[in-house]
């Protein structure tokens, strides 16, 4: 497949970033949507520059791809975290924070259907929260904004952690099984993907911050700034 060729659209990994997609008629009559080797890599969790070089090196060695030699250069398969039913909904107990009522937080993020789309969703209400906070002490207000989150991620209605978006923002939810979820979802990829990911949203590395200085349990690389 030449490098050349224009993508057709763009596929959503877990780890945050996504990448392009070809015609799969134009690439060896191939009946799934294609990914060039470098970005195949990106897509596997490869995350260090230098094992996805080698890994391309070693697909145009080989001339095939099979799926065990992502493994050899770094590759990983994206965690599952089962995501237990809250013991007390959040939604009865708070109704708005920052001149935003939850309402307004669930319609935002229900419009999406993607945690990529969500995410950005996340990060245009923090924005507005985060720039008019009532004038009380921070952890109330850190303790306000986590239950809205889980409020509005009650709406979602998912079983399990897939992607990282999702396992960042279920990390800062008032749940403590959706935090310890969360959280256990990015342990491994908290000073790769993770920390990437935060420089890209610094609405949620400042809303972690305030989770933070709220909670002490909370690890000090949530926010992006340490491993």
């Amino acid at each position: 497949m030449s490098d050349t060729m224009l993508p057709v659209g763009q596929f959503h990994t877990p780890w945050g970033v996504s990448v392009p997609m070809y015609d799969p008629t134009r690439a060896h009559n191939s009946d799934a949507y294609c990914c060039l080797p470098p970005d195949v890599a990106i897509a596997a969790g490869i995350h260090d520059p230098e094992k996805r070089a080698q890994f391309v090196a070693a697909v145009n060695a080989r001339q095939s791809m099979p799926v065990s030699m992502l493994f050899e250069f770094g590759g990983m398969r994206p965690p599952k975290i089962a995501l237990l039913r809250p013991l007390r909904p959040a939604y009865p107990q708070v109704h708005e924070v920052g001149g935003m009522p939850v309402e307004a937080w669930v319609d935002r993020i229900m419009d999406c259907s993607q945690w990529d789309e969500r995410a950005d969703g996340f990060e245009d209400i923090f924005g507005a929260c985060l720039s008019n906070l009532p004038d009380l002490p921070g952890f109330v207000n850190a303790v306000a904004l986590s239950i809205m989150l889980a409020a509005t991620l009650e709406h979602v209605g998912e079983a399990e952690i897939d992607c990282l978006e999702a396992a960042a923002y279920y990390a800062l939810c008032a749940h403590p099984e959706w935090r310890q979820a969360g959280l256990e979802w990015l342990q491994p990829v908290r000073a790769t993907w993770f920390r990437d990911w935060t420089k890209r949203r610094p609405q949620f590395a400042s809303f972690a911050r305030m989770c933070r200085d709220a909670d002490a349990t909370l690890p000090a690389w949530i926010d992006g700034s340490h491993a």
